[in-house]
């Protein structure tokens, strides 16, 4: 739990450097096309009038920053859209200006402060984009190579005591080491007092004694920094990639939905198509219906006439009239059957458009959350890009 919250510590801090300095994502012109080149700036106003100094008043101008100095636009600026999506992300405050930018400056820095044994000197460096756990068993790893190892002090919280330390390139004799490891303000850090027979190794030690202490822990302090940066970076590229995969889904989802909205709207054509040749064979149905009736009225007429004059031609003409009403009777049944299939139709291709407007609307949504996938994947690149130059430039 401690490493993630390191690394997540990590990436916040890139997120806030990369809103704080100027570099293409602040630099980008706005549009949709990362590009597109930027309006010039309005010129400065006219410089107020210098009042009259004599020759000793007159000094120098101080030299300019690198940060100062840098270029007020980038041809390979990002879109604007790759700003917002870094500045959404939380981030902590910057307290230390020289470890901003594309350095992590390690400083080994003497200290006098109380401790288990009294008022002593040590040194004190902070480890950006460390983790104190990281760093307290890292620690134990190089006193156990020491032949001791960390325990802690009763009434001191937070001190540890690496007794007989034996690191020959230190000293010749063995060395207690006392040791504060904590959070620092942009990772962790340790103060170390070191006990030799000569005393306490300080500032005011002797050069041959001093340095090899402040390298010593230098270089613990660089390899720490670095093993944070590392698991910031792969966190970064985890995610990443997930973002990419994601994104492919999103692709994946959208063709597919294309794919039902061309099989839906060819349906509903089909349908037409089919629903105006039901249309003319009803228009058959209806026409044949109605003459039919007709025969079976003139019928009618002619077997109630013949009811009482022709017994032997009223049977027959009586059994036409049962057969023109039969023949209306299965025209309605033909007619309801082509009604009903024309209303199913037409059901349908209601429905398939109700789905290709759903299908739509999430192909619009799906384009939107496929651009955001998108912006997020290049500030996600662009945090490990200052990650990797932090790793590359650290110091």
């Amino acid at each position: 739990m401690a490493q993630e919250r390191a690394i997540e510590a990590s990436t916040e801090e890139v997120n806030k450097e990369l809103q704080e300095q100027p570099s293409s994502l602040e630099m980008a012109p706005s549009g949709p096309f990362p590009n597109a080149a930027a309006e010039p700036p309005p010129p400065p106003p006219p410089p107020p009038p210098m009042p009259e100094s004599s020759p000793e008043d007159v000094s120098p101008p101080a030299p300019q920053s690198l940060k100062e100095r840098a270029p007020e636009s980038s041809p390979d600026a990002a879109p604007d859209m790759l700003k917002e999506a870094v500045s959404d992300t939380k981030a902590k405050k910057v307290e230390k200006p020289e470890e901003s930018g594309a350095y992590a400056v390690i400083h080994v820095k003497p200290v006098t402060m109380n401790m288990s044994q009294g008022s002593h000197d040590g040194f004190k460096v902070e480890m950006p984009y460390a983790s104190d756990r990281d760093v307290s068993k890292s620690w134990k790893k190089v006193m156990k190579k020491a032949g001791t190892k960390p325990s802690g002090i009763k009434g001191h919280r937070g001190e540890d005591l690496s007794d007989n330390a034996e690191i020959s390139s230190l000293h010749a004799d063995t060395i207690d080491f006392y040791t504060i490891i904590g959070k620092g303000n942009r990772g962790a850090s340790i103060t170390l007092f070191a006990n030799t027979a000569e005393g306490y190794v300080s500032q005011h030690s002797a050069v041959e004694l001093k340095e090899p202490f402040e390298k010593f822990l230098y270089n613990f302090a660089v390899e720490q920094s670095g093993a944070g940066l590392d698991n910031a970076i792969g966190a970064s590229e985890k995610d990443m990639d997930k973002l990419q995969k994601e994104g492919e889904k999103l692709m994946d989802r959208q063709a597919k939905l294309k794919g039902n909205i061309k099989e839906n709207e060819k349906s509903i054509a089909d349908r037409e198509k089919q629903l105006e040749d039901k249309q003319k064979e009803l228009e058959g149905l209806y026409a044949d219906r109605t003459a039919t009736e007709a025969l079976v009225h003139t019928q009618s007429y002619l077997v109630e006439v013949l009811e009482f004059s022709d017994e032997t031609r009223h049977v027959a003409e009586k059994a036409n009239l049962e057969e023109l009403q039969r023949q209306v009777s299965s025209l309605n049944d033909q007619i309801s059957s082509v009604e009903k299939d024309m209303s199913k139709m037409r059901g349908d291709n209601q429905k398939d458009r109700i789905k290709i407007v759903k299908d739509e609307n999430e192909v619009a949504e799906n384009i939107s959350e496929q651009a955001r996938k998108e912006i997020q994947i290049l500030a996600q690149r662009e945090i490990i890009s200052q990650l990797r130059l932090k790793r590359n430039n650290l110091k």
